[in-house]
């Protein structure tokens, strides 16, 4: 959490003795994301995955995820209910639990 709040995380290149050991409840979760695959189907089911395991395995963890692109920010507000952490640009998004209840 300290490395994402002072924008020192580096998602390519993980820092493994911040990963959660066994034991240990993580303090959040980080999303990585990708352009869409081909067919089209094969990535909604990726994604699909992703939202599955979180919503069911971890459903009132924090996310983070940097949006690289215009389009992915756009896919990330729209269909994940992320958004940016500082101000509403911000690369860095967050997708708080308690704000996507009190959304729904």
């Amino acid at each position: 959490m300290e490395q994402l709040l002072a924008d020192r995380f580096d998602a390519l290149d993980i820092d493994t003795d911040l990963l959660a050991r066994e034991g240990e409840r993580p303090a959040a979760l980080y999303a990585w994301g990708g352009s869409q695959p081909r067919p089209r189907r094969a990535g909604a089911a990726v994604l699909g995955a992703a939202v599955a395991i979180k919503s069911t395995l971890f459903p009132t963890m924090t996310a983070f995820t940097r949006a690289v692109t215009g389009a992915g920010r756009h896919v990330a507000q729209t269909r994940y209910g992320f958004r940016g952490l500082r101000h509403p640009d911000d690369d860095l998004m967050v997708n708080e639990p308690k704000l996507a209840v009190q959304a729904a």
